[in-house]
């Protein structure tokens, strides 16, 4: 026996408006999310210091759809051009053409990314490759505060296949010159090396792994910032320093070194007037490692302490290290930079300030003047240095020690005068 069992259900659907309330900058003001008829997104400071990097870009990959982030380059949707400049236009504290670079992640309050063109009319042809606003961190009222915040990681070193050694180094290249015709018996062997120096040290079993020999183990990083910030009803402040050490994976290199210095103070002058200063000042020094460049491909054959034996054709090793572990015509042993003190420099240094002031009047609800003045400098120097004994010289056969210098330096300013 069966009997019907009837259930009355009442579905009642409410809407979710999730992120409509969010502010959002667009221009030279702030609007609620629902009124942006445009494609923007936004990530906030919670997000941004979820990823442990010293680099702000490196923080929004995955983060915002129709980003493309690759070390320091960015795209908003692809490229628009293809011999042009394809970069986004930055803006920071309503300052254009900053570095995202110079930016101490602690100090972000949010990032606002404008991508079509709806949103980004107001900077005409500045905005063509979109637009990135950032906005710092503002004190909030109250007794001052301090605060720390940093981080130490460590990175190890990629891996790589292995690569090819003893028999099959050799099985692979027979194979290759059995299939072109250079290899029918063992007596042809020869043909499957680059030189009788190279094939001795076959014969010897002596083998390097140079991506071992140049690159650390483990790459070291750290980031520290110190906050001051507080403010009662008619002024506040806020004050950080921040020092980020961004490690290199190369042997004789230190990395970079980044220090920032931001300050962002914000005054009622009147019940209808605000004014107000954000100050930034970014040095950088970086030392890069002569390694850096080295193709590391085809080198595994020989020692940097072996050499070629001619007369009694046999590889040998030795207790001395040498330019050129197989023949004159082959590869240079790139470690013998460290043979020597100073055989090769390379270093860049940066210094960025970046800073407003503004006014705000607004007389009555609905009305509002704002005049603001912005300066972005910038001075950089680079330096290098190569001795006539270090490994890209001999390589060169310019037997010639090499120096050089370049500095620069910009400054840009601008006056904004808004009434909405």
């Amino acid at each position: 026996r069966s009997s019907d069992l009837l259930v009355n259900m009442q579905v009642k659907m409410e809407p979710d408006a999730v992120g409509l309330e969010e502010v959002v900058v667009i221009g030279f003001g702030t609007v609620k999310k629902r009124d942006v008829t445009g494609a923007v997104a936004q990530v906030k400071s919670d997000v941004i210091l979820q990823t442990p990097t010293s680099d702000v870009a490196t923080s929004l990959q995955g983060r915002i759809t129709g980003l493309d982030v690759n070390g320091k380059d960015l795209r908003i949707r692809g490229n628009r051009s293809i011999n042009g400049n394809n970069a986004p236009l930055v803006i920071i504290d309503g300052v254009q053409g900053g570095s995202m670079g110079d930016l101490n992640p602690d100090d972000i309050e949010t990032i606002d990314v404008l991508k079509d063109a709806s949103s980004t009319a107001i900077y005409g042809s500045q905005g063509a490759n979109g637009v990135i606003i950032i906005t710092t961190k503002k004190a909030e009222k109250g007794k001052m505060q301090v605060s720390y915040n940093g981080y130490v990681t460590g990175a190890f070193r990629e891996q790589h296949p292995d690569y090819r050694s003893g028999e099959n180094y050799y099985e692979a290249n027979r194979v290759a010159a059995q299939n072109a015709g250079q290899w029918s018996s063992p007596s042809d062997d020869l043909n499957l090396f680059s030189s009788n120096a190279a094939y001795a040290a076959y014969k010897a079993g002596v083998w390097t792994d140079f991506d071992e020999e140049l690159q650390k183990s483990t790459t070291w990083s750290n980031r520290h910032t110190i906050t001051l910030s507080g403010g009662n009803d008619k002024t506040s402040a806020r004050f950080s320093l921040g020092y980020a050490k961004d490690g290199d994976k190369w042997k004789e290199s230190a990395g970079s070194d980044r220090y920032t210095l931001r300050a962002n103070i914000d005054h009622k002058i009147h019940q209808w007037i605000d004014a107000g200063v954000n100050f930034q000042l970014t040095h950088r020094r970086t030392e890069n490692s002569p390694y850096q460049s080295t193709p590391t491909t085809g080198m595994q054959l020989g020692s940097p302490y072996g050499y070629y034996d001619d007369v009694n054709d046999i590889y040998k090793i030795g207790t001395e290290m040498v330019e050129r572990p197989l023949t004159a015509s082959e590869y240079v042993n790139p470690l013998i930079n460290t043979l020597g003190d100073n055989l090769y420099a390379r270093e860049s240094y940066g210094t960025n300030v970046v800073a407003n002031g503004y006014l705000d009047i607004h007389p009555i609800d609905g009305l509002n003047f704002r005049t603001q003045v912005n300066a972005h400098l910038v001075n950089t120097s680079v330096g290098d240095y190569a001795d006539a004994n270090s490994a890209s010289v001999i390589d060169a056969g310019t037997q010639q020690s090499t120096a050089s210098m370049t500095k620069a330096s910009s400054t840009y300013v601008e006056w904004n005068n808004v009434l909405t």
